[in-house]
Formats: C-alpha cells, sequence, structure tokens
C-alpha cells in the first residue's frame, strides 16, 4: 500500500451500520460494545480503538504500525472455540475535516488518473 492510498479511510460506518445495544467493557485499547447490525439484524460485539492520529498522507504508516493493527492480524487468523470470531476491521475518521479529506482525495484520483 502506497503511502497515498487512504481508501481504507472511512467516515460514520460505525453509526450507519450498527445499533448500539449496550457497552460490554472499556480498557485501555479502547470499548467493546454490544451491537445490532442494521441490515441483518444480527447482534455482534464492537471494539473500538482510538488510534489519536492526525489525518495526514504522510502518517499512513503509522496508522499501518499501530499496535491495534497488530493485534487485528493477530486475531484474524484465529480459529479457536473460545475466541469470539474475527469478521471484519475498518479504519474510521471521528471528526473528520471533509474540506482537507476532499483535497486529498482530488490528489490521489488526480495522480491515478481518476475521472471524478
Amino acid at each position: 500500500m502506497s503511502h497515498e492510498d487512504w481508501s481504507f479511510l472511512e467516515t460514520g460506518r460505525s453509526q450507519k451500520t450498527f445499533e448500539t445495544l449496550d457497552e460490554l467493557g472499556t480498557g485501555g485499547c479502547g470499548t467493546v460494545s454490544k451491537v445490532r447490525h442494521k441490515l441483518d439484524s444480527r447482534i455482534y460485539a464492537l471494539k473500538k480503538v482510538n488510534f489519536h492520529i492526525k489525518f495526514a498522507p504522510e502518517e499512513q504508516k503509522s496508522i499501518l504500525n499501530h499496535p491495534a493493527m497488530k493485534e487485528i492480524q493477530a486475531i484474524s487468523k484465529l480459529s479457536h472455540k473460545n475466541i469470539v470470531g474475527y469478521k471484519g476491521c475498518w479504519v474510521e475518521a471521528e471528526n473528520p475535516d471533509l474540506d482537507r479529506l476532499e483535497r486529498i482525495l482530488k490528489k490521489i484520483h488526480k495522480r491515478r488518473g481518476v475521472d471524478e
């Protein structure tokens, strides 16, 4: 993944996709909530980890090397009856600077030759 590829960054996905039912626990790495998926109505445990990294293309490496990413990589490989199954992950901007995000995405598209 190049330092210019921010396609993994999402905004508002957790609020659009899930209804929070209860907080299951909190700790140094984040909060786990009991949520209901708005489309399939299934109940999931959703772990939110705050990265506290400002959005900047030159700092993508910081996100990819964050301890939470190492946890995600390890958990995604586990399969055991006593471990909650891994379903997926995403990076979400909590309070994005939408103007800055739009400018950066335009630069990325221009470099890739993508028409808007």
